[in-house]
């Protein structure tokens, strides 16, 4: 039994409308807890992740713009190095003066029904402190 074509191409738009996002998040309530081993003030735990939609798993189509939160059309931002700038520029932004302990993760699937899409993904996070 085939799929009418017009399912495919819903489900094709619903994927496009939930990717291409880039967002960080904070979190401050540490308990009274340290985040490093030496003597520097936690100011929060930073998480950021950008995703994407891309033809053959390497064309941008639609992506997160981490400077800005929204969409950028054709541009590769699903990247380390752009995860890494979300969390310290948050990190900055707190008045923190390092961030430590950054990791990063990236992940990717090939969305099958729509034959040539793939999602791709990358979140970072780490510490921000202060002395």
């Amino acid at each position: 039994m085939k799929r009418p074509q017009w399912m495919v191409a819903l489900g094709a738009l619903l994927v496009a409308l939930a990717t291409g996002c880039a967002k960080v998040q904070k979190g401050t309530s540490l308990n009274g807890q340290g985040l490093t081993a030496d003597a520097s003030t936690p100011v929060a735990h930073v998480y950021g992740t950008i995703d994407g939609l891309y033809l053959l798993g390497f064309v941008p189509l639609i992506t997160g713009d981490p400077d800005t939160g929204g969409v950028a059309l054709f541009s590769d931002t699903v990247t380390v190095d752009e995860a890494a700038g979300l969390v310290t520029g948050e990190s900055n932004s707190l008045k923190a003066t390092r961030t430590v302990d950054l990791q990063s993760s990236t992940s990717g699937l090939w969305l099958a029904p729509t034959v040539v899409l793939w999602y791709k993904s990358v979140e970072a996070s780490g510490n921000a402190v202060k002395p």
